[in-house]
């Protein structure tokens, strides 16, 4: 049975905020015109609602699912490296097909994602690893 445990991407942080601050401005530009500051707002609510939707990490017994779409198995992982893109921090996963992922680990459940990580990767595998040495943060 595979069970998913699904993590969403938190907006609370320097990308929330300045995606936030870019629509103000946006909407305070355009406040001659009432009907191009309510699409304005009615657009970044739509952006913002699909961010939420989409920008997931799924833990699984099989591996890591990034934006509900993307799958890697546990083995597929060879090697991580920890990242930092605009002070955001990140997870770079070396896989062995394919491209790297950075793996967002601005998460609404750090904490969550950690265990879930620990309890669904195989021993001694690099994501579980870090989860381990992470997890009394």
């Amino acid at each position: 049975m595979k069970v998913r445990q699904t993590f969403y991407v938190s907006l609370r942080n320097r990308f929330g905020f300045g995606f936030a601050a870019f629509y103000l401005v946006l909407i305070l530009a355009a406040s001659p015109n009432t009907g191009l500051m309510v699409a304005l707002a009615i657009k970044g609510v739509f952006v913002l609602a699909i961010a939420i939707a989409v920008c997931t990490v799924s833990v699984t017994d099989q591996g890591i699912t990034l934006n509900r779409v993307n799958k890697a198995e546990w083995s597929a992982i060879e090697g991580i490296t920890l990242r930092s893109l605009l002070g955001m921090p990140y997870l770079l996963l070396h896989r062995s097909r394919g491209w790297k992922w950075w793996l967002p680990l601005y998460l609404q459940d750090v904490s969550g994602f950690k265990a879930a990580v620990i309890s669904k990767a195989p021993a001694g595998h690099p994501v579980r690893i870090y989860a381990e040495s992470q997890s009394n943060i």
